[in-house]
This record gives C-alpha cells, structure tokens and sequence, in this order.
C-alpha cells in the first residue's frame, strides 16, 4: 500500500520512504506472512493496519513502526486472540465502508489436498471493535480491493470494495455496498487449474488499474475488464479479454507495456505428482517478466469459460439463481438436467444492466431428463438468471461460453521449425532446467537416435556445447521418458489416472503412434510435464492439453490447447518461455525462434 501521508511504500514487512530508505518490520512483533496492507479505519494518517496470510492482523504506526497486535498469528500456539476464520491461507485485505475485509481461499484437511469440491475458505469483517469477525460468505476468495487500488479508497465511507473468489460452481465477484451490503454475481471459469480446495493453486488473481478506461483483473486463466464503476446498482460492462495459460503473480503499468510476474519452473510439485511424468530431477525455482502491449491483452488466447449455478441442487417451486454473467461471448450454452420423476419448467431471466430482470424465455425439461438451450449471438443481457417453476431434484444449469477463435489451421511462424513427424533431419533429445545452476541442459540427440553430446542455454539465450558430464548423465538418465505414460489404439490415445481409471483422448495423425508407443530413434515423446507451477501440460498424440493437477479435478477437466501437427520430442519451462526439442534443421535458417549452438550441431 502507498501511504499517502507519510509518503511510504508498506510492502510485505518493510516500510519504503521517497527517498528510498527502507525500514522493515521485525518478525518478532510482527509475526507470520504478509498478505496485506489497509488503511487504518480511525487513524489513517497515523497508521497503517498489516495482515498476514495465517490471519495476523497488526497496528502499525507509520513514524515509529510500532507495532500494536490486534489479532494473533494463527501459527502461534498459545491463548491470545484468534480470528479464528473459516479456512486458511489469507490472500487479499482491505479497508472500507467502516470495516477491515480478509479472504481466506484455502482449507485444512486431507479432504481439501485431494477434491475441490468441499467446503474452503471464507470472506469475512471486523469493524476494529467487535470481539469476533463476521464471515461474509464461505467459499474461496482472494483479491480484496475498491477503486483506490493500492492507495486505499479516497472516499473510504461510500466507495465500493470488490471481491473475487470462487467456488466448485464458478468464479465469484463480490460488491460492498456502503448502504445495503456485500451482493454476488458468478462469472465462468476458463481453467479448473486454478481449484484446488487447499488453496494453493491460486498464485495470485489481482485486480489492478494499469492505465486504460477498464481495471484488469486475472482470476482462473482470463483477463477480466472491471469497469472503474462497478458496483451494486451499476454492474454492466465486465467482459472477458482473453484467456491465457500463466500463473499471473502480480503485474502493473510501466511505460507502454503491462507487465507480469508469473510462476513458471518451480523446484516442488507438491501435490502434482503423476507416475506419467516420471521422476524428474527438480529444476531451480525461476520464472521472467512478461511485457505485453495493453493493445495485446485481447489477443492473448480465445476468451472461453464454463460455469453452474445450479449444480445437483433441489430447489423449491420459485426458486432463484445467482446472477451469472450473459455478456461478452460470441457463443453461448445452456445445459439443464434433474432427476424430478416429473416434467420440469424453468425460467430464464436476464438484466441489461438497468437493474430490472426480464423474462427471456421459458425451458421446459421431459422427466428426469435434460435439454440443450443455445443462445443467439444477438440476444441481449449483461447477467443472466434461472427461476424454478417447478420443484427441482438434482438440478444443474451448465452455460459453457466462447469466444470466435480466429486461429487457422496454417502454424504460426513461432512453430514452423518444430519436425513434422518423421522428418529426416531434426534434431530431438531432452530437456530440463538445472536445479544448481541457471542455466538449461539439453542432452541432443539426431534424426537416428545418435548422442550429438551435451549443450546448455543461460539466461541470455546462448547454446553452448558443455563438457559437465554430470549434468549431462542427469539428464540423459534422469529425465527418461516414462514407457507406457500413454497407450494407442484403433480408436483413440489412452491415458490412465493417478487412480487406475482409463481416459480416451482423440488421435491426430497416424504418423503420432511410433511417438506414443516409443518405436521412433529418440523413444517416446515426453507425454507429460509441470510448465507453470503446479499446472501441467499433456502432450498426446500430436495435440497439447492443460491438465489440472489431480486436487483440481485432474483429466476429467483436462482443455484442449493447440492441435500442431508437430513432432515435439520433450519440452520444459526455462526462464518464462516453453522450449521444445524436435526441430527440423532444414526448415530452421534464419528462424530467430531457434536457439543455435555455434557449432550449428544441434538446436
């Protein structure tokens, strides 16, 4: 937070002046992980108020740096007092309205490390006096914010404050209203990577002001646009950008570029631990700054997204749903399904942003039955509603959303050096990032299966032949593709579960078998691989997938990526880029998407 006032940066435990002293905070009286930085409700010149991610919450004075405890750090084992919240793993705090905001986004429990669907995390307020806080809404939440961004809300008594989260249902967006309080609005999902009800998987949605007419806001794999006004009367103009396969940090303005900090090569997999990927010696954790035009945000991958407000409920004759966001799509779904021995009748409602819900049209579903509701482009509606006309057994209402995807079918230029399959001069072999040094190792290998010996990149994009024999045994040993991580047969690829359960995926072109089998010089191609912490990719006969970790939901919501048509060998995150082995050296002059080595043996 930037304290006006006093004109200091308060960031994690360090206070940061103007003139660039800093002062931290010591561990001792300000105990645990910083997540968040308010401005004090009586004394704002004064005092700032720091939580942490274990629900900590200090005093503290801006002169001094005094620290005053108003709440205990829930890692400390003793009798003070406890917030005492549902859940765990604090992400977003904020002031306003009266009151101190905190979300939890995780939950305790051998049930939270392996399904995303029980109950986690908790929205909750104090208002600085009371004894207790007060849970808002349980469920999973992250970002808290208003309009004044990292500055605090000017108008701290009637400016909104926002929140996002989610649920096993959809995306959450909150809204405090300083007269009639906290309201909800679902929005759709683009990733279930993002589900894990321990709360790990969610580093860290944001909603940040980076310079143009519309906040931006990340939240499970979409660029949201937040309009600057968005609150409870006026809750028109959120709309998707795009979708996206980073771990999006943090990121801000500067100069003519957004910038991004993400997670990408990670040292620990924790809980993503899949016999498909074998047993991989552990990279450095290390990542890179994305730079993208704000003009650019859009293009960044087809905005889609999925979502139930209804989900195996049993719902009263009148019963309503959660608004749940109907603009911004090109393409839109609606699938209905009960279990009622009887017909059943819904009604669907929308708002244009006026306020006013109207009637769009009327569902009737056979018995125990379900139906398919598409949407014209045309129909119009900022939020969308269901009412039940009837009595409802396990009911569930899916909208499935995209986007026109203006991709072809040509490769872009990016791509055009990865070997068509089978092509006679490429150059394969595998790849890791080394977990003891910065740098790449590639073990190369030729279009025969031959050794073309050891070659390593550093951060400056410079392939180098190496003489590091043990770095080369490590990964010419260690990282092995697993035989047997997938199967092909006359119908389909088959992929087998953490569980023992047998998953059919599409087959590309038959030329993909010897790479799924391991009939080709170089064996099989890598299958599978964690790209950005704790998210894998699956590449499977010629097509690449987003796997969610198997806490999230696993292949069971696995998303089709790109289709290339390419015989990628292995691959790997390095430095905030994907590097995949598998190039024709043929097709490759001048392409500056390979790295060469200045030998030109391998690249």
């Amino acid at each position: 937070m930037v304290h006006a006032e006093s004109g200091q940066l308060f960031i994690g435990p360090y206070a940061i002046d103007s003139e660039r002293n800093v002062r931290a905070l010591p561990h001792t009286t300000l105990f645990g992980r910083p997540t968040g930085v308010a401005r004090h409700l009586t004394e704002p010149a004064d005092k700032v108020v720091i939580a942490t991610m274990e629900e900590g919450v200090y005093e503290v004075d801006v002169g001094s740096l005094r620290v005053t405890e108003l709440w205990r750090d829930e890692q400390l084992d003793d009798s003070a007092r406890k917030a005492g919240l549902p859940g765990y793993h604090g992400k977003g705090f904020y002031s306003g309205q009266g009151v101190y905001v905190y979300a939890n986004n995780g939950e305790h429990g051998r049930e939270a490390l392996r399904r995303p669907d029980v109950p986690s995390g908790a929205l909750a307020e104090w208002d600085g006096k009371a004894d207790s806080w007060t849970v808002v809404r349980r469920a999973q939440f992250t970002e808290v914010t208003g309009p004044g961004g990292i500055h605090g809300n000017s108008d701290s008594e009637r400016d909104p404050i926002w929140t996002v989260g989610w649920d096993e249902r959809s995306l959450l967006l909150g809204v405090r209203d300083s007269e009639q309080g906290w309201s909800f609005r679902r929005l759709p999902k683009a990733s279930h990577t993002y589900d894990g009800a321990h709360g790990w998987n969610t580093e860290w949605p944001r909603i940040r002001d980076v310079g143009d007419s519309a906040l931006l806001m990340t939240m499970h794999g979409t660029l949201w646009s937040l309009p600057a006004h968005y609150s409870r009367e006026r809750a028109s103009g959120v709309r998707p950008r795009s979708s996206h396969l980073k771990v999006i940090g943090d990121f801000c303005r500067f100069g003519e570029h957004v910038v991004f900090g993400c997670d990408d090569t990670a040292n620990k997999e924790f809980l993503n631990v899949r016999r498909a990927k074998g047993a991989l010696p552990a990279p450095r954790s290390q990542s890179n700054l994305w730079f993208v035009r704000p003009e650019d945000l859009a293009r960044v991958g087809s905005a889609l997204g999925r979502g139930a407000p209804w989900l195996r409920d049993d719902l009263a004759e009148g019963a309503v749903s959660d608004p749940y966001l109907f603009a911004g799509y090109t393409h839109r779904g609606l699938s209905l399904s009960h279990i009622t021995p009887e017909r059943a009748v819904v009604l669907l409602e929308v708002e244009r942003g006026d306020g006013v819900w109207r009637p769009l049209r009327e569902v009737e579903l056979p018995a125990a039955g379900d139906t398919f509701v598409p949407f014209a482009a045309a129909e119009p509606g900022e939020w969308i509603r269901l009412r039940a006309r009837t009595p409802l057994l396990g009911a569930t209402a899916a909208f499935s959303y995209r986007a026109d995807d203006r991709r072809t079918e040509v490769p872009d230029a990016a791509f055009r050096s990865l070997a068509a399959p089978r092509a006679p001069g490429a150059v394969g072999g595998l790849v890791r990032a080394r977990g003891d040094s910065e740098r790449l190792s590639f073990a190369a290998l030729g279009a025969d299966g031959s050794a073309l010996g050891h070659y390593e990149l550093d951060p400056a994009l410079t392939l180098r032949a190496s003489e590091d024999a043990a770095a080369y045994a490590l990964t010419r040993e260690g990282t092995q593709v697993p035989a047997g991580a997938l199967a092909v047969d006359a119908a389909s690829v088959v992929y087998c579960d953490e569980a023992g359960r047998r998953w059919r995926l599409p087959k590309g072109s038959a030329s993909f078998d010897a790479a799924v089998t391991g009939e080709t010089p170089w064996g099989p191609a890598r299958a599978l691989r964690e790209v950005a912490t704790e998210r894998d990719l699956l590449h499977a006969h010629g097509t690449f997938y987003e796997l969610p970790a198997e806490n999230a939901g696993g292949i069971a919501k696995v998303r089709p990526i790109a289709s290339p048509d390419r015989c990628v060998h292995d691959f790997c995150s390095y430095c905030g880029l994907l590097v995949m082995s598998g190039v024709d050296l043929a097709s490759a002059a001048g392409d500056r998407h390979v790295v060469r080595s200045p030998d030109a043996k391998a690249a």
